[in-house]
């Protein structure tokens, strides 16, 4: 017992340190974003400043799924099957955008709340829900509650990858790189918890066969 607990508390505090270093690269990265805004203007649209707009975008990313990641340190999921969960969920949400862009936003909080809601959160949530149940449910990696969060999170950071990839390649106006990358972070962690939680309710219904109602509920 002594010696599991000093292996648990060595896990902690490497998980501790990591966390640590995930934000000083998060802060690093936003202080290259707003470093590269001082010395070269404000235009995105601009060659190079759009490349590393692109390469700032891809950063959350990398960052955000270390973070989980490591906090299934007791029986990790193979890398190669989060990263395929990744990749797939990016590919789908490159089909779903243009589909819930085409939607007009009508004027008023409840028009605008409604297609928020009830055409684009659906219709993203329903997407890292296939992802999750294809890629990893259907293949029998889910064996615990903590497998479904960690792939649900990858879903959801893949999908955001392709929202923020085309904020910076399709904005209609010049947006600053430091605001934006900030931005940027925010929606892919925002994803990340989203698909999190899609992922422990797909979990669930795998794991313990629960009522028909469960997994729209968990969407919803």
């Amino acid at each position: 017992e002594p010696r599991a607990t000093r292996a648990r508390s060595g896990r902690r505090a490497a998980v501790q340190r990591a966390d640590w270093i995930l934000l000083i690269v998060m802060v690093g990265a936003a202080g290259v974003a707003y470093l590269i805004d001082s010395v070269s203007g404000h235009e995105l649209r601009s060659g190079p400043r759009e490349v590393a707009a692109v390469l700032l975008a891809l950063v959350p990313l990398g960052l955000w799924l270390a973070f989980f990641y490591q906090r299934d340190r007791d029986e990790p999921e193979p890398l190669h099957r989060v990263a395929a969960v990744v990749a797939i969920a990016a590919l789908v949400a490159a089909v779903a955008e243009p589909i819930i862009d085409a939607v007009t936003i009508p004027d008023g909080i409840l028009g605008q709340a409604a297609v928020a809601v009830l055409w684009a959160g659906a219709i993203r949530e329903w997407a890292k829900y296939a992802v999750v149940r294809t890629i990893a449910v259907e293949s029998g990696e889910v064996d615990e509650l903590a497998d479904g969060i960690v792939y649900g999170t990858a879903a959801g950071l893949g999908y955001a990858t392709v929202i923020n990839v085309g904020f910076v390649l399709d904005g209609t106006s010049p947006i600053d790189l430091g605001p934006g990358f900030l931005w940027m972070a925010v929606v892919a962690l925002a994803h990340a918890a989203f698909g999190g939680v899609v992922g422990y309710f797909a979990a669930v219904d795998e794991l313990h066969r629960p009522a028909w109602w469960w997994m729209p509920v968990g969407v919803a």
